[in-house]
Parts: structure tokens; sequence; C-alpha cells
């Protein structure tokens, strides 16, 4: 099954505005099934997606569908991409902790929109540094933070920590605004 755009990496559905939550549920038994296994990125913005849609995406993607995607950006839907965001925030982080071949040789990397708090932001880190320390994310080129507003001074003492261990010393890009 699915013998078809097996290396297929990133997938563009963006500005489509009569996708919505029919193709996400599509979407999802493709995902169950094992489909899209080698996607790393998923752009979905501007289509038709309510909040149901979004919560049938995050489930797939909890339950390990889409398990190279690193990249899921679903916003400007009706629906709030927020339960999205938070499900491949979470399974990116445990793939961080367990040093994760997907995680590990990843180009991009995206925790934005979360609204996390310094703490959180301080996780984060120390899941980079864990798994820069098992020789992880030297292939990373792109980490993308935005719009986590309520990172602090501890995130930042944690950040700083990690560049000079030469954590992120491939990193092209990284984005932090809000």
């Amino acid at each position: 099954a699915h013998g078809g755009l097996r290396e297929l990496k990133r997938l563009n559905l963006y500005f489509n505005i009569k996708l919505g939550d029919g193709f996400v549920t599509a979407l999802v038994a493709l995902l169950d099934e094992g489909g899209l296994a080698n996607v790393e990125s998923l752009n979905l913005y501007s289509n038709a997606i309510s909040d149901a849609g979004m919560r049938e995406l995050a489930a797939a993607v909890a339950r390990g569908g889409l398990p190279k995607c690193t990249t899921l950006d679903a916003c400007f839907n009706p629906g709030s991409d927020a339960p999205v965001q938070q499900a491949l925030a979470q399974r990116n982080l445990e793939q961080l902790h367990a040093c994760t071949p997907e995680i590990l040789q990843a180009a991009e990397l995206s925790f934005s929109g979360l609204k996390w708090n310094d703490a959180q932001g301080v996780q984060l880190c120390e899941a980079l540094r864990h798994a820069h320390a098992h020789g992880g994310l030297r292939e990373l080129k792109r980490l993308n933070l935005y719009f986590n507003i309520k990172l602090g001074d501890g995130f930042v003492t944690a950040l700083v920590a990690l560049l000079d261990e030469g954590g992120l010393a491939n990193v092209e890009s990284l984005n932090l605004y809000s």
C-alpha cells in the first residue's frame, strides 16, 4: 500500500480554501496506514480546516503519523492549529530525549506558536543538549521558536549554554521573533 511518493519530504497544500475536515479525515486514514512516512514538512495553512479537523490531525500525529515530520504549519484555518502544534512539539521532545534517528538527523525543527513559558523553553534546551551529546543535531539548519512570547531569562541562559557547547553549530536560521 502507498507505493507512490515514498521519497516525498515536503508536502505543500496551502491556500486551498476548499480543503477542510473531509480532506483531514482522508489524510488521517492515510497516515494511520503508514502513508507519507518520509514527509519532514507539511504545510496546510490557509485552508478550511475546523477545530474538529485540527483535533483529528493532532490525534494522528500523537499516534505516530508523519513520524519524520518536524514542521507542520496549519495556521490561518478556521480552526486553531494549537492541538496540532502541541502534539508535534510533544513528539519532537520525546524523540530528542530518546535520540531517535528521525530527530537526530532533522534539518529543521519547529516549536512555534506554543505560548511556552520559561520552564518549557529550558526543557527544550535540555532536550537539545541531550540530543547533541548523543551525536545529534549535526544536520539541523533551521530552528523555529517564534511566537513563544513567555520565554524569558531562564530560557536564554539555557540557550546560551547550548550554543557554548556547539549544540547548534550548523544552524543557519534561528527564529525567535514574536
